[in-house]
């Protein structure tokens, strides 16, 4: 599976925007001094995302302006995990 990543936050909700798909997901993880934020649409084959780490509390308002955007287009939390296979 590819991962196109957009390094530009407004070029990635443009992306996003134009893409009519209800998968479109934020992840949240704890990192040294903040979080990291993945934001990711899904397309069958290939991801589309936005990666960026924020160190808290000296960028929270940034964060939280991001966030809410994303909320904003229809992006919802989720945790995006491997599913095991089991072969037989």
């Amino acid at each position: 599976m590819k991962d196109f990543v957009i390094h530009d936050f407004e070029s990635f909700l443009e992306i996003a925007d134009s893409l009519k798909t209800p998968f479109k997901f934020i992840e949240v993880d704890e990192v040294e001094n903040g979080v990291k934020l993945e934001a990711k649409v899904w397309l069958r084959s290939a991801y589309i995302t936005y990666r960026d780490t924020f160190d808290l509390p000296d960028q929270e308002t940034r964060f939280r302006k991001i966030e809410s955007s994303l909320k904003n287009h229809g992006f919802v939390y989720a945790s995006i995990e491997e599913t095991p296979l089991v072969v037989r």
